[in-house]
């Protein structure tokens, strides 16, 4: 193995070898200064450093960034990114549509969606009835029910037809029920007692004596009763004593 041969420099050979080392700099890559010139239509313009001459050489140019090529940010694209906010997305109507059928926009791109404000923009298809129907029907029933008929007797009732339904008839003689009343046969009723002919279900008539009149003729009247002696009342519970316990 050779002996390792030690040099050194001196002063002189100092500056030698840094002015060596900096005109090799000088002239690499390294010194070359680059300049980014933006015009006013956004393309920019890459220069090379200012050569001997003063001049200097275009090496490349860069636009505006496009959907099919890459390029520099504008400010108009730059203010639209900044508002978009964190997470957006798309959104796409594809169509609006009214109880499944779909509405064709007009020339102004609108769809008008018709919502009714009235009762009676809607069809009443459950046959939902106004006060005015409601009203009416009432009175008609209540007409039905109430139709005087004067005072008549009990022979001259009318045959219970449906031309009668309704009619109230004040019976100007005492009378007894029979099997067309409602109340039943065999009541007695006295006179001034008034009766209507109604539709109890089905079509079906009957005499019905209207209240405010109690048939009592099964019931004793005060003036029937007398007071019991006190010998009949010892009578009396002689007489349940010795049927308990006899005599």
């Amino acid at each position: 193995m050779p002996d390792t041969v030690y040099k050194r420099l001196d002063y002189n050979e100092v500056v030698f070898l840094l002015n060596a080392l900096f005109a090799k700099l000088k002239t690499s890559p390294l010194n070359t200064q680059y300049e980014i010139v933006l015009n006013s239509s956004g393309t920019a313009y890459i220069l090379n450093a200012i050569d001997s001459n003063g001049t200097r050489t275009q090496i490349s140019t860069v636009g505006v960034a496009s959907d099919d090529a890459a390029g520099l940010l504008s400010a108009s694209l730059h203010t639209k990114l900044v508002g978009i906010a964190a997470g957006a997305e798309v959104n796409i109507v594809n169509g609006v549509q009214v109880n499944g059928v779909l509405l064709t926009p007009d020339g102004n791109k609108y769809v008008n969606v018709i919502v009714p404000v009235n009762v009676s923009d809607l069809t009443n298809d459950s046959g939902y009835q106004t006060a005015a129907q409601v009203e009416a029907a009432i009175n008609a029933k209540i007409s039905a029910v109430y139709k005087p008929g004067g005072s008549i007797t009990f022979a001259e009732l009318p045959a219970l037809t449906q031309q009668y339904l309704g009619f109230v008839y004040n019976i100007s003689n005492a009378f007894v029920t029979n099997n067309n009343f409602v109340e039943g046969a065999g009541l007695s009723f006295p006179a001034g007692t008034d009766v209507a002919i109604i539709d109890i279900g089905n079509g079906t008539l009957m005499y019905n004596v209207l209240p405010g009149f109690v048939d009592l003729s099964g019931y004793v009247q005060a003036s029937q009763m007398v007071t019991m002696t006190n010998a009949e009342i010892t009578t009396a519970v002689n007489t349940a004593y010795n049927a308990v316990f006899g005599s």
